[in-house]
Order: C-alpha cells, then sequence, then structure tokens
C-alpha cells in the first residue's frame, strides 16, 4: 500500500452517493476502488512521483467524493463534479450513456488518472493515464498504465 502524505482524508463519502454516481455514470465502480476512497478519500500520496510504462507522472491528489459537492470542502474536486467538467471528452460515444473514462486522481500539467471501461464488455476497468492536450469531444486520448486499480495502488511506492 502507498504511503500518503501529512494531509488528513476527507470523510469517507455516504454510501448513497456512491450510488448516485454510478447511476450517473452508468458504471459500477470497482470494490476496490470504493473501499480506497472510503479509507483515502482525497489524499495525496507522500512520494507523488510516479513511474508508468507510458511517462513518468506527478500525483497531485486522489480526487474525492463528497456528500454534497456543492456545500462540502472538496467539492470542486469531487469526481463526479471533475467529470462534468470534462464531459464529453470522457467519452467516445454521442449517445450520451454512461462515461468511459471515470477521473479518479488529478496529475500534474493538468492531466487526469482514469478508470478506463472501453472494451468490449469491460466490466473491470484498466486505470489509463487522460491527456487533456490531445482529447477532444467523443474523441478521448488514454493510454492503459494498468491492467486495474488494485493492480494500480499495489504498485505505487
Amino acid at each position: 500500500m502507498p504511503v500518503f502524505g501529512d494531509d488528513l482524508p476527507l470523510p469517507p463519502p455516504p454510501p448513497e452517493r456512491i450510488e448516485r454516481i454510478e447511476e450517473s455514470f452508468a458504471r459500477s465502480l470497482p470494490d476496490d476502488y470504493v473501499a480506497f476512497v472510503r479509507e483515502h478519500n482525497g489524499s495525496k500520496l507522500a512520494q507523488p512521483t510516479v513511474s508508468t510504462p507510458v511517462r513518468e507522472i506527478v500525483i497531485e491528489r486522489f480526487l474525492p467524493i463528497v456528500g454534497n459537492p456543492a456545500e462540502d470542502v472538496g467539492g470542486w474536486a469531487d469526481v463526479a463534479v471533475v467529470a462534468t467538467q470534462l464531459d464529453a471528452r470522457l467519452s467516445s460515444s454521442e449517445d450520451g450513456i454512461g462515461l468511459e473514462l471515470v477521473p479518479f486522481a488529478a496529475l500534474f500539467g493538468g492531466d487526469f488518472l482514469v478508470l478506463d471501461y472501453r472494451g468490449e464488455g469491460a466490466v473491470v476497468p484498466k486505470v489509463s493515464i487522460w491527456f487533456h492536450e490531445s482529447s477532444e469531444d467523443f474523441a478521448p486520448d488514454a493510454r492503459p498504465i494498468a491492467p486495474s486499480f488494485g493492480d494500480f495502488i499495489n504498485a505505487l511506492p
């Protein structure tokens, strides 16, 4: 398990908030990701520089899930708030049903780590780096770095 910085995580998200996010995204969030958010909601790594198969990244913070983004501390960085801001650049489908990429961590420079549900029948998402400068509406640029969230977390220093 990675080592986290001195900042305290936010309180665990209410279960009904996770359910609303899953319903809104039309995706089931992986159990290991939900467990991580319950324990490390909005945390920062003590050593944020991480080598990946794509490139070296700096994880600024893991995005929190808060009960009420409009009122709670950290609401500006809430997973659903960030996904709404990135909107059509997180999916290649114009039908508006579900997200293919769910952001979970902000990277230095404006990119994000995402749960990547792309692929035929993908139930367990990969972890990918989403590149903001080369992503366009319905044409996201995201490159896989781990086969699952658990594999990604277990590989962190």
